[in-house]
């Protein structure tokens, strides 16, 4: 493995403690929420982050996503400052205006997301905790292109103090229910996100550069229509869950879909935190291509891996730690899992196009996926419900990463060998289908413990297969092992 690699992946290492850190509220709470929340509670929640996530998709104008472009387009520190000052001061005003408007309207919003007014003021704090989650993500975002991977995951650490504690108190102790949660991330942001902010304007002082928003705009507005087509991709579901049957079958759904979420989280996000940043400082190399393919084998080695464990073992832990009435969220987990391994190569392959700039193309990609995913969800989920969205789900992210691909290829070609990664791809397949006929004719995975032992099984299995059939070359399984046996090797270079 290179160098620039292992620079990639210590990275990674470190902020795959960083990412834990700041989504591990929700993670920690699973054993907790779906005993004290209901199915139709989840289902509140989720109706509530898909609301104010419209708003999100049109205030943002697609700024935030060139920061790393233009960050990274100038050596200039001072220029660099001005990029992310620019960011910055755009993102406050235009959501400090997009979310008083959503308070102010809260009760028309209510009746129409909800067809009942019972929820205003969920509705209420959940815009005004919308705005205070950009002033702790700006800042985080900067630290990533700063590479400082430490910082990171020193401020995730106390977010996630602060919130965990807030969660227990206000749900656990006090049985607050969806308005504990929403007090819990209020607090906590207004805390973490004041210092940020701060923390940010100190580095690079307070500058609005007209010429640098204008770039950002030109960059950034096919972001809003890609944006409102992943809101449809990801999110029209729930709304068809709910308008054709009932806020319970969202909560099962939502449940079955964080599961999913695991993936993007650990160990998809923690890789992608500094491969976004590197990659384009890692084009200009003569040998980007190769550089390109291995960090490909070994993030779909890794992803793959995760897919397979989560798929695997997803049925056990929702039988452990979630009320009877969330059990049958486990049977898409599978799904919405693959799916999102789609989404990740997508953002793997989407390099062209945001290296030329022509940005338009994830706007098509995901608007087209968008229009198939409403047809696909008026057509199945009426009849199958949760398991109708899980597949209209599947289908569409496979038919975005195609489109992304070709697209890509076309404005920046890169040589990709696809042979391997699809080679570990199927191995993981041949494995779950193998779970599923164990499942199906061996009553002894009933028990818990049977179970945890045959999935253990299972995923050995993969593992052997990897090495038996050459899906990892001779070089890597040696890295792969002195990794093992000695992880702290790869961390070793991301101070390098």
């Amino acid at each position: 493995m290179s160098k620039d690699l292992k620079k990639t992946f210590g990275h990674a290492g470190i902020y795959a403690v960083g990412v834990f850190l700041n989504r591990a509220v929700s993670f920690l709470m699973l054993p907790i929420s779906p005993r004290l929340l209901t199915p139709a509670d989840y289902g509140i929640m989720e109706i509530l982050e898909l609301t104010v996530d419209v708003v999100s998709i049109v205030t943002g104008m697609g700024i935030l996503q060139g920061l790393f472009k233009f960050y990274y387009q100038t050596d200039n520190e001072q220029d660099r400052k001005k990029v992310v000052s620019t960011i910055f001061l755009l993102i406050i005003a235009f959501y400090a205006i997009s979310c008083t408007a959503g308070v102010l309207l809260s009760d028309f919003i209510t009746g129409l997301v909800f067809h009942s007014h019972e929820y205003t003021y969920f509705v209420q704090i959940s815009f005004v905790n919308l705005f205070l989650s950009f002033l702790v993500y700006v800042p985080l975002a900067y630290i990533r292109t700063r590479q400082l991977p430490l910082l990171f995951v020193v401020i995730s650490g106390v977010q996630l103090a602060m919130q965990l504690s807030m969660n227990i108190v206000l749900v656990v102790y006090y049985r607050m229910g969806v308005l504990g949660v929403l007090y819990s991330t209020f607090i906590s942001s207004v805390f973490i996100g004041g210092v940020l902010t701060v923390y940010t304007f100190k580095l690079t002082g307070i500058r609005l550069s007209r010429p640098i928003a204008s770039k950002l705009f030109r960059f950034g507005y096919p972001f809003i229509i890609s944006g409102f087509g992943a809101f449809i991709l990801t999110y029209a579901d729930r709304y068809f869950l709910n308008f054709y049957h009932q806020l319970a079958d969202v909560g099962v759904y939502a449940l079955g879909y964080k599961f999913g979420f695991l993936l993007m989280t650990f160990p998809i996000q923690p890789i992608f935190n500094i491969w976004m940043v590197q990659r384009f400082e890692l084009i200009k190399k003569i040998d980007h291509t190769e550089i390109f393919n291995r960090f490909y084998l070994w993030f779909m080695i890794i992803s793959t891996s995760a897919v397979l464990f989560i798929s695997l073992f997803s049925r056990d832990v929702i039988r452990i730690m979630a009320d009877p009435s969330y059990w049958e969220a486990f049977k898409i987990i599978p799904i919405i899992v693959a799916a999102y391994l789609f989404q990740a190569c997508t953002d793997f392959f989407n390099f062209g196009i945001y290296h030329s700039g022509k940005t338009k193309h994830i706007a098509y990609g995901t608007g087209l996926s968008a229009l198939i995913i409403i047809t696909l969800s008026f057509l199945l989920i009426p009849p199958f419900g949760i398991y109708g969205a899980a597949w209209a789900t599947f289908v569409c992210f496979l038919i975005r990463l195609l489109y992304v691909y070709w697209a890509s290829q076309r404005l920046f070609r890169i040589d990709y060998e696809l042979k391997k990664p699809i080679l570990i791809l199927c191995l993981a397949v041949a494995v779950f289908l193998l779970q599923v006929g164990v499942i199906r004719w061996f009553a002894g995975m009933e028990n818990i413990l049977i179970s945890l032992a045959v999935n253990s099984a299972l995923l050995v299995a993969f593992i052997v297969a990897l090495f038996v059939t050459k899906a990892i070359g001779t070089d890597d399984r040696k890295q792969l092992l002195a990794m093992v046996s000695n992880p702290k090797s790869i961390l070793s270079f991301a101070g390098k």
